[in-house]
């Protein structure tokens, strides 16, 4: 003798398949699309080592600027994926990621003993509770813990919420940060002689300008 399953229970057990089908077979790497069975990392270890480094001379476009300026990853077509899933979607991970593999490239090039603190650059807490997190601290974060180096995100207040960067031209880009800054009043800075600047991407110089001005 047979008997039918009621609808809800067909429905609990299609939902139970395809959640044991989704923790048994692996997903895929962003980048390689290649199996890559893990529960958090977008990429596959192989492609977070082989992100594409950005050349020396890249840099050279921001020699005016008061302070000497690395840059650790090209914005190529991947990177800009990553960027927008990590500030947009609320890819917190890809940010703990980037944080790391970055710091694990300054240890490699042993250009990190020098800095006192890593220093995020601010976001305003308007755009925190956009996004739901503070994609520059969480760099910052994942940054120090591999060059074991402090971070304060104290050194440097937003003073206003500008427009978002990415859709302003150069000279636009400048006047938006003006006075977007500002230094904490009541921080001990005499106690540091020189500390590392953290963001996200860089492009004109504008708010790095703006922090160090």
């Amino acid at each position: 003798m047979s008997y039918a399953l009621p609808s809800p229970i067909i429905h609990t057990i299609e939902y139970i398949r395809k959640i044991t089908e989704s923790l048994s077979y692996p997903g895929r790497c962003y980048s390689c699309k290649l199996e890559w069975n893990h529960d958090r990392e977008l990429l596959c270890n192989k492609c977070w080592n082989e992100l594409q480094k950005a050349p020396p001379r890249l840099a050279n476009k921001y020699v005016n600027m008061k302070v000497p300026v690395t840059i650790i990853y090209s914005y190529t077509s991947l990177m800009r994926n990553l960027i927008h899933l990590m500030k947009f979607l609320g890819r917190k991970d890809i940010a703990e990621s980037l944080g790391y593999y970055a710091g694990e490239i300054f240890v490699r090039n042993k250009i990190i003993d020098k800095f006192d603190a890593i220093v995020p650059v601010p976001l305003h807490p308007t755009r925190v509770r956009e996004r739901g997190y503070d994609q520059n601290l969480t760099i910052a974060t994942a940054f120090s813990k591999r060059v074991r180096i402090e971070v304060d995100s104290k050194l440097i207040v937003r003073l206003k919420n500008t427009a978002h960067q990415s859709r302003l031209s150069d000279i636009e880009r400048s006047t938006n940060l003006k006075n977007a800054f500002g230094s904490n009043q009541g921080h001990q800075f005499g106690k540091m002689k020189s500390v590392l600047l953290i963001d996200d991407v860089i492009h004109s110089g504008a708010t790095f300008s703006g922090c160090i001005d």
